[in-house]
């Protein structure tokens, strides 16, 4: 910001006056505009509307088709449409975005009729977008409230990232810096602009592009209010002058930064007396205006003032008066009060120029009354209008009235003063974090390379075409980063960023890639759309070209795809396409493992033999019932068993049923009959062997889950391996305590009639209870290597890990394994636990095939005894 104006120290007193129009200043408006009119020529006015036109066509589209694609969604779930919930997902994704980017927009449209309604949404859902929040922060200041306008606006600058956010940064810290000049707050507002301005002309020397050159322009804006605030007109014209020819300069400019620029332009050359440019200035303003047809009505009063005091400044006071009265309409609405005063003012001048003294004084307190309803009422605008209004009273013949303003202009300027008294020091820190704004060092984005490398090996050992599609949308996500990223590092300087325009707009919004908000200010808009295009395109042909839900492809797949998607059938108990899918592994890759696991899984997750696609839909209606119907679920899978007879599922359903009722003979009866069916059927064993652990049988629950082994396939055993080395372990525990039990009782009974006996039998006791202490420690840390199982097991590979993982789950949930509690007559309560020799923790699972299978299995200790000799029953559960 310029600081060597002379003006600048003079008094700020009454602004000139137009003269009466006359040969001489239409002469000078051909030669003198000629050249600004050239170079204005260049802005056109209907390419910019296309372009605002194309952009909220863009916005509303998006944000319809996300709408209606979440409608689909949800009438989807409701009628369990798979397939159409399959490709309508995404829309939840994409609605809040488009909401975001969208809001703004809609604000913009409804602020002029409803300007509370606006304020109230875009308080609630800004998002922390800077446009909707400058949008807020306009709606405040054009309602007269530039308080809320400046509370909002530091806040909102404290919230921006400046290394990802950088554009934002700068322009809401400079619309900071302008609503404290309107404050008062002079010196704040001198000393934040310059560091602005500073930041954003250096952003522009290290990469001068349309971007930068834009940031700058909007940037010059903010700063020339500042200095009209300041009292530096000359300052205020050269930047705004400057302003326009950086957005004359460059291709597409935005066109509300281009409306902003001329009324600019137009307002403070009326004010030094240039109306010839500011004329030029206004019809361009006024034709984008008309063009656009959404403009906000501060800035339509402004530009319409500007057009009738420049008319008037060439002598053509009829059209003056007609401009004047459209801008009075327009400054009378409620978004209109900011410039209501300047209109006002423009009219007094109006008045005076044509000698109507009364008119013009009318017009003076009619603008000082539109003052007090601003917030807050003393401020460098209303000073200067009440300075006008004194000299015109002087001027009229009434000195009573000037001097009573007089002093009103001195109490408001030591009021001001006041609020300035501590300037800025050059000690003071900058207000701008200097890092933050330093020029982009883009880096080599080893981190998304890592990442990329993370995604795609999930993908591949998942199966290219049956992969989750978020897995897909991560890694085409960092693709395109480490893509964008690379060519901001080497390639060529762009003249026409992408960080104009829509792709901004959509890429700050996206969690992945908005990471990549920096970069585009070094990358081409043509080559970050081709890269966007790129890995949309690829995304989509990925999710178009996968297997629909629910289905098994003919060709296409891997063995071990048509594995996994077995096993995901086969979860879902549609078991003839499951069975389909294994039989496409088996078939392709015979002697490997994936056909291998693929056999296993014939047998040990499907039933015995293909059942009709009746039976199968009359289980799943059944399982959909389970858990809100139960009755009507075990109905229908009795009805099955009638008409099925054998197909092993129902019973093995109903006997999960009868277990959670708590009977363990009724479950063992049906298991026992889905056995005789088939018995290598793996969700049958393991809920046996949940039966035996029941039923307190731990022998019986180990040999079931050996059985469950040697029917599935090697890599998805980690789980029951688990399970059948914490049963051995907890069977050799309870006999060891069974045998310490039996000994104190047979030592009780053979030295009772011997007093000195009991004593030793008392200190005997003792002793075993401290070491059922220790052993009762020592059976806690079961916990610990089970949390190991659990880890091993989610790692697991093979042919079915999945539905083995899921299956064993759904069998140990709920199991309690107890111990009966004898009762002992006399003394302390024998204890359950084993001696201090053997307090180390079991293991936890197995070694097989070289592989170590482990699984979670989660619990509390068996038994403890307190002080008073009661026993505290506890029991070991086996946990999902």
């Amino acid at each position: 910001m310029p600081d060597g104006d002379t003006s600048s120290k003079q008094p700020a007193g009454r602004r000139r006056l137009p003269a009466s129009g006359s040969v001489g200043a239409i002469k000078q408006i051909k030669s003198r505009v000629q050249e600004l009119h050239e170079k204005l020529n260049g802005l056109s006015a209907e390419q910019l509307a296309d372009e605002l036109k194309k952009k909220r066509r863009f916005i509303y589209a998006g944000l319809a088709a996300s709408s209606a694609g979440l409608v689909v969604y949800i009438v989807a779930v409701i009628c369990h449409w798979s397939s159409v919930i399959y490709f309508s997902k995404f829309s939840v994704i994409a609605l809040p975005i488009c909401i975001a980017i969208s809001i703004n927009e809609l604000c913009q449209q409804i602020a002029r009729r409803r300007p509370l309604l606006a304020q109230r949404v875009l308080a609630a859902c800004t998002f922390g977008n800077a446009q909707s929040i400058t949008t807020l922060a306009n709606i405040y200041i054009d309602s007269g409230d530039y308080q809320k306008a400046e509370k909002l606006l530091s806040k909102a600058v404290k919230r921006i990232d400046p290394k990802r956010r950088l554009r934002d940064y700068i322009l809401l810290h400079a619309f900071h810096a302008s609503t404290m000049a309107h404050l008062g707050r002079i010196a704040e507002a001198k000393k934040l602009i310059k560091e602005v301005l500073e930041a954003a002309e250096n952003h522009h020397k290290a990469a001068p592009t349309d971007g930068t050159a834009f940031l700058v322009a909007g940037t010059l804006n903010y700063a020339s209010e500042v200095c009209d605030m300041a009292d530096r007109i000359q300052d205020a014209m050269a930047l705004s002058r400057r302003s326009v020819d950086l957005v004359c300069s460059y291709k597409n400019p935005p066109p509300y930064l281009v409306l902003s620029s001329l009324v600019h332009a137009a307002y403070f050359s009326n004010v030094v007396g240039d109306y010839p440019e500011a004329l030029a200035y206004s019809n361009k303003a006024q034709e984008i205006m008309s063009k656009i047809g959404t403009v906000r009505d501060s800035q339509a009063a402004v530009i319409l003032a500007s057009l009738g005091i420049a008319n008037l400044g060439l002598g053509r006071g009829t059209v003056c008066k007609r401009f004047l009265t459209d801008a009075q309409t327009r400054a009378l609405e409620p978004l209109g009060l900011k410039e209501r005063p300047m209109v006002f003012q423009s009219l007094a001048i109006y008045h005076f120029a044509h000698s109507r003294i009364e008119d013009a004084l009318v017009a003076y307190e009619t603008a000082m009354e539109a003052c007090q309803m601003l917030k807050p009422r003393e401020s460098v605008y209303v000073l200067r209008i009440i300075r006008e209004y004194a000299v015109l009273l002087q001027e009229s013949g009434k000195p009573e009235k000037a001097r009573q303003k007089e002093q009103e202009v001195t109490k408001i300027t030591q009021m001001i003063e006041t609020i300035n008294m501590k300037l800025p020091s050059k000690k003071d820190k900058p207000v701008l974090k200097q890092s933050a704004v330093a020029p982009l060092k883009t880096r080599f984005p080893l981190l998304w390379f890592a990442l990329a490398g993370l995604w795609g090996w999930r993908i591949w050992e998942s199966g290219l075409r049956i992969a989750p599609p978020s897995t897909w949308i991560l890694f085409v996500a960092a693709l395109a980063v480490i893509v964008i990223k690379l060519a901001a590092k080497y390639g060529p300087p762009p003249k026409e960023e992408s960080s104009q325009g829509a792709i901004l707009a959509v890429v700050s919004f996206i969690p992945l890639l908005r990471n990549v908000v920096p970069e585009l200010s070094r990358v081409s808009k043509r080559t970050s759309l081709i890269i966007m295009g790129c890995a949309g395109g690829f995304l989509a042909f990925v999710l178009l070209t996968k297997p629909a839900p629910d289905t098994v492809p003919e060709w296409g797949l891997l063995p071990r795809e048509y594995n996994y998607l077995g096993q995901e059938l086969a979860e879902k108990e549609l078991f003839n396409k499951a069975r389909a899918a294994f039989e496409k592994a088996a078939q392709m890759d015979p002697n490997g493992s994936d056909g291998k696991g693929a056999k296993l899984n014939l047998t040990g997750l499907l039933p015995k033999s293909a059942q009709p696609e009746a039976a199968i839909q009359a289980n799943l209606s059944a399982l959909s019932k389970k858990e809100t119907d139960r009755e009507a679920a075990k109905k229908i899978w009795l009805e099955c068993t009638d008409k099925y007879p054998d197909f092993e599922f129902p019973y093995v359903h109903l006997a999960e049923l009868y277990l959670a009722d708590d009977k363990p003979k009724a479950a063992e009866e049906q298991l026992n009959k889905a056995l005789e069916i088939n018995k290598n059927c793996g969700p049958a064993l393991l809920a046996m062997y949940q039966v035996k652990i029941k039923e307190h049988d731990r022998d019986g629950g180990t040999e079931y889950l050996d059985r469950y082994l040697s029917t599935t396939s090697t890599g998805e055993s980690g789980l029951a391996q688990g399970l059948i080395g914490v049963t051995k372990d907890l069977n050799a525990r309870t006999k060891k305590l069974e045998e310490t039990r039996r000994k104190r009782l047979n030592a009780k009974k053979e030295n009772s009639s011997n007093d000195q006996s009991g004593k030793t039998i008392d200190e005997s006791g003792k002793k075993i209870d401290e070491s059922s202490k220790t052993i009762d420690e020592s059976s806690e840390t079961i916990d610990e290597p089970s949390e190991t199982i659990d880890e091993s097991s989610k790692t697991s590979k093979g042919a079915s890990a999945r539905d083995s993982a899921s299956s064993a789950n759904k069998a140990a949930a709920g199991t309690v394994w107890t111990k009966p509690n004898p009762a002992v007559k006399g003394g302390a309560s024998p204890s359950e636990d084993e001696d201090d020799d053997d307090d180390s923790p079991a293991p936890a699972g197995k070694e097989q095939g070289g592989v170590r299978k482990t699984s979670k299995a989660t619990g509390t200790s068996d038994k403890t005894s307190d002080k008073s000799g009661t026993s505290v029953k506890k029991k070991f559960v086996i946990a999902k």
